[in-house]
């Protein structure tokens, strides 16, 4: 059964690439690897594959990366932008009309500052609210078109500053969401709170 089909739409199948931001502390395995240990196997599959296209490429340590040549960055824990970008860099690339897709899962210590460079868009990640069960969207429209109940496993909440930005609820506050869209200069990010929703099992 099928827990939820994840569509993204590329500019341009030929020029659109998407950089994962992997942190191999807490993701050992390449995410563009093939293995079914890999969980994002299949959402790399479907990304590659006819009608999107996208190209696909990886960073897992820090280098002379240009990621404005990227159409989206998928940062797959809080602590993957460690050591990698900065937070200016980040918040440069979004200026500029990038997209960035953040799946926060839970911190390796309660009480820790990372992602903090997600505060200039109004979200901060909630380290002492762990995140599991399934929670409804709150929109049948636009991103979250492709979900009615979202899974999420072990994931950080992320409290807002604008509660019309919540795409998906938690269950622990108002103002503590599991599912996010801001908008920053030309740019947007969409965060969640776990990445359980873009794994393999979700996608079967």
């Amino acid at each position: 059964e099928m827990l939820c089909h994840v569509r993204i739409e590329n500019r341009a199948a030929s020029d659109s690439t998407i950089l994962w931001v992997r942190n191999p502390s807490n993701r050992p395995i390449p995410i563009l690897s093939r293995a079914p240990s890999n969980s994002f196997s299949r959402i790399v599959n479907h990304l590659q594959s006819y009608p999107l296209s996208f190209n696909q490429d990886e960073v897992s340590q820090p280098g002379n990366i240009d990621i404005d040549r990227f159409t989206a960055i998928i940062l797959t824990s809080i602590e993957a932008e460690h050591g990698i970008f900065t937070r200016q860099t980040l918040l440069d690339y979004l200026a500029g009309g990038g997209t960035i897709l953040y799946m926060a899962n839970p911190a390796l210590t309660v009480g820790v500052t990372d992602g903090r460079w997600l505060e200039a868009l109004g979200m901060q990640l909630d380290t002492t609210s762990t995140v599991n069960g399934t929670y409804k969207r709150k929109f049948t429209k636009g991103f979250m078109r492709h979900w009615s109940d979202m899974l999420m496993d072990n994931g950080t909440g992320i409290r807002v500053t604008d509660r019309n930005s919540i795409l998906a609820a938690s269950k622990i506050s108002d103002d503590i969401a599991v599912a996010v869209s801001r908008t920053y200069g030309l740019g947007r990010v969409i965060a969640f709170s776990s990445s359980t929703p873009f794994e393999n099992e979700a996608l079967r």
